[in-house]
């Protein structure tokens, strides 16, 4: 079953402080909110909150490239052009995708 997602692109802004919640946003280009990476000033390092909204905004373009890896590494795995370690990696890369695309 393949989990729907919002396109992307995905963008994490800056760092919201003060009244509400402390964090930062991820939204779509189309306005929707993806996450909130929540910042607790007493526990965590702004620019770790920061880095950890920006890896969730590249999801989708991750997500993209893994399936284009996916392809080439079966393609050229089976012109017998990559080594035979080639289906480890096809593996992990498969995973990777399977686990973007589970749904909770």
């Amino acid at each position: 079953m393949n989990a729907q997602h919002t396109p992307g692109p995905w963008h994490g802004g800056k760092l919201r402080e003060g009244g509400g919640w402390p964090g930062v946003d991820v939204g779509a280009d189309d306005g929707s909110n993806i996450a909130l990476v929540w910042h607790d000033p007493t526990d965590r390092i702004a620019l770790e909150t920061i880095a950890n909204a920006q890896l969730i905004a590249a999801a989708p373009d991750l997500l993209e490239v893994l399936k284009i890896t996916a392809g080439n590494i079966r393609s050229l795995g089976a012109a017998g052009v990559l080594p035979e370690p080639y289906t480890v990696w096809l593996s992990e890369v498969e995973s990777a995708i399977e686990k973007a695309r589970r749904r909770a």
